[in-house]
């Protein structure tokens, strides 16, 4: 396989179509001049030169120029043998140089098709380039690739034509993307076209027509949705920014800044979800109805993560206790932290000492300082927000990376403040804990809050990577039954966000914008919501109906419940929606004093927890979650609660109330909460029945 020298090759006819890997290496310099003899007979043609071949062959140093001549009439004997092997689509349409180059890359197919598809494709744009790194750097010369793949060969071996060569030097600096159903679509059409015969100009066109068939599918696919198509659509509760630069600028640093979750820890919920969709968990949603910006210290942090750790404990770990079984249901937290720094208000305005100013929307918009100075929506909020975010999740994640093992301790817990009956129980709960350990999934770090402000959600939105999600789905489809083939963005804010309901509007822009993310969604329904207005919007937000992936946060109030939830119960069930269940039993509930605090009862909050996990049985469903405002901090913001000592009253409000918007669960309520929802879940235990979901 040895090319022949320049001398050499000076002496044949330029029409001679010579072959020089056929020649053997003892042959004497007289039979040269034999093979000039026109009725010599043609030497045994190969499959892969029946295409134009070039004038000049390859020197010694590995230098050739590329110049295209005429192609040399067929050898009618040779046909029927050249047709033969032309059914090998990579070698059909090769325009190489009959050298060790071309010998080569005949003996290296996919080799040869990156050499192809960078030939073909030098006129086009960046998205029409190759997609595959590792195989297009095979043909840069020089590279360490071609040198490992060239089995020893010598560099020269693998140089290319130098119009061929000055376009790699020129697209060398450009990122390959890693597109490789686009990738696919080009090597189909180069095959195509190969096994036709077909000029490289055609090789082009249908590369082209590929890629742009392509995308019209996926934009079908989409159907029309984009991070900010939301933009088109009737938008409220957004606030007025008059310095509209600074909203540029601010929105353009966060959207420098690291995402704050990652694509597979929403992907690690949504399988947790699915699991409470058929029963095998449960989950408590609380934190802050608002955000201050001041709480992200320690102290605060800390109070939060003692009571929704302790919480956890006393549902995963109670129930079984209290029904003498040792199956456990394990919980997991979901937090309404690291972003729930944005306030849906009713009225845009307020009156305050008499001056009509706008309402505080949350640290991320105003300030909480009721002047109309600090009222203004400032743009800076929003960056300082993101911060403050990831210092919160900082916080959160070395907290659950640290096992949390002392509030497994006895003394960690106030029991003087619980009923003495439950108390020994409890101690059973917490033996068994320091036992077993923490079940699977209880300590993993999720956070959420209410997709509100659409400019700084779309500016959290991020594109999935593609290879990656492919590999997850391969791997998780035989186990689990989400279907995530269609995501293509998601929110990197938060681990799941919810649609309010001042802002679920079917044709609206929340709505437009939750349906193109892969988080998983909550829909907040109540007295105000037409069941077939709630199969719609759940339809809109998941076509397809994947469990885990929709969550619906019934909050009508324990007046309301008993007639407002079994009609929208029955109405997702008739219809076959695969949605999740949580009760939101604080907004329902919110009334306001004769001294103009606003509170919240807990017998109120506890009977419609009580009521709606009786309801949804009744329907054959299953109550999945509790979704709470509370805190750790012993506020006086909500009355009642606690059995021991003298329950809070109207008159106590005033006494530590702290909350920027509604009031919340302390932490001695929310302990008792726990401790009564426990009860109920273990009377489910006991019976073991099964619902049809």
């Amino acid at each position: 396989g040895t090319p022949i020298t320049n001398t050499t090759s000076q002496h044949h006819h330029h029409h001679q179509h010579h072959h020089p890997i056929k020649e053997k290496k003892g042959r004497r310099r007289g039979e040269e001049e034999e093979e000039t003899n026109p009725q010599r007979p043609r030497p045994r043609q190969q499959p892969w030169p029946t295409c134009t071949p070039r004038t000049n062959t390859e020197s010694r140093e590995g230098r050739y120029e590329e110049r295209l001549g005429a192609t040399p009439p067929p050898d009618r004997r040779s046909e029927r043998k050249v047709t033969r092997h032309v059914k090998q689509p990579h070698l059909g349409f090769c325009n190489l140089d009959q050298t060790r180059t071309g010998s080569w890359l005949a003996r290296h197919p996919m080799l040869l098709l990156a050499h192809l598809l960078v030939a073909g494709l030098s006129f086009s744009p960046p998205s029409l380039q190759i997609k595959t790194a590792s195989r297009a750097q095979l043909i840069f010369p020089g590279c360490h690739h071609a040198k490992r793949a060239s089995r020893g060969r010598a560099d020269s071996d693998l140089r290319l034509a130098p119009q061929l060569e000055s376009r790699l030097n020129i697209r060398r600096r450009i990122m390959l993307r890693s597109n490789r159903q686009q990738t696919r679509l080009r090597v189909a059409a180069v095959l195509e076209c190969g096994t036709q015969m077909v000029p490289q100009q055609k090789v082009k066109e249908k590369v082209v027509a590929s890629v742009a068939r392509t995308e019209e599918e996926g934009e079908e696919k989409e159907e029309g949705w984009h991070p900010n198509s939301w933009r088109s659509k009737p938008v409220q509760q957004q606030p007025t920014y008059e310095d509209r630069e600074g909203l540029g600028r601010a929105l353009e640093t966060i959207s420098s800044l690291p995402p704050l979750v990652q694509h597979w820890e929403t992907r690690q919920l949504r399988k947790r979800l699915e699991e409470v969709f058929h029963g095998k968990r449960f989950v408590v949603q609380g934190g802050d109805c608002a955000e201050k910006f001041s709480d992200c210290n320690p102290t605060a942090l800390e109070s939060r993560v003692k009571v929704l750790e302790q919480m956890r404990i006393i549902l995963e770990r109670l129930p079984p206790v209290l029904a003498g079984k040792n199956k456990t249901i394990p919980v997991s937290v979901i937090r309404r932290a690291a972003g729930q720094y944005g306030k849906p208000r009713t009225n845009e305005f307020e009156v305050v000492r008499g001056v009509n100013i706008p309402v505080f929307k949350g640290d991320n918009v105003n300030s909480l300082v009721d002047t109309a100075a600090e009222r203004k929506a400032d743009p800076s909020r929003l960056l300082e927000g993101c911060l403050r975010a990831q210092c919160t999740m900082n916080y959160l994640r070395s907290r659950m990376g640290s096992g949390m093992l002392e509030y497994i301790d006895p003394e960690t817990w106030r029991f003087r403040e619980m009923d003495p009956r439950i108390v020994q129980y409890m101690r059973l709960a917490l033996e068994t804990e320091r036992g077993n350990g923490p079940s699977a999934g209880s300590h993993e770090v999720y956070t959420s809050h209410e997709g509100l402000l659409l400019n700084l959600e779309q500016t959290l939105t991020k594109p999935l990577p593609q290879e990656i999600l492919r590999g997850f789905v391969q791997s998780e489809t035989p186990k689990s039954s989400i279907q995530f083939s269609k995501a293509r963005h998601y929110n990197s804010g938060a681990h799941m966000l919810w649609i309010g309901t001042r802002t679920k509007h079917l044709n609206g822009a929340h709505t437009e914008y939750f349906r193109g993310i892969d988080n998983p969604v909550g829909i907040k329904v109540g007295m105000d919501t037409d069941p077939d207005f709630a199969v719609s919007l759940v339809r809109t937000v998941d076509p397809s109906n994947s469990p885990g992936k929709v969550v619906l946060i019934s909050r009508f109030g324990a007046g309301d419940v008993k007639s407002g939830l079994p009609k929208l119960a029955q109405a997702v069930r008739d219809k076959g929606l695969n949605v999740i269940w949580f009760v939101d039993p604080m907004h329902g509930n919110t009334r306001k004093t004769s001294a103009g605090f606003k509170t919240r009862d807990f017998e109120s909050v506890l009977s419609e927890i009580q009521d709606t996990h009786h309801i949804l049985k009744e329907h054959g469903l299953r109550l999945g979650g509790i979704h709470l405002e509370l805190t750790g901090e012993d506020v006086t913001e909500c009355v009642g609660g606690s059995p021991v000592t003298p329950p809070l009253t109207d008159d106590d409000l005033a006494l530590n109330w702290k909350s920027a918007c509604d009031p919340r669960l302390n932490y001695q309520q929310s302990i008792e909460l726990a401790l009564q929802v426990a009860n109920v879940l273990s009377k489910d235990l006991a019976g073991e029945q099964s619902l049809n979901m």
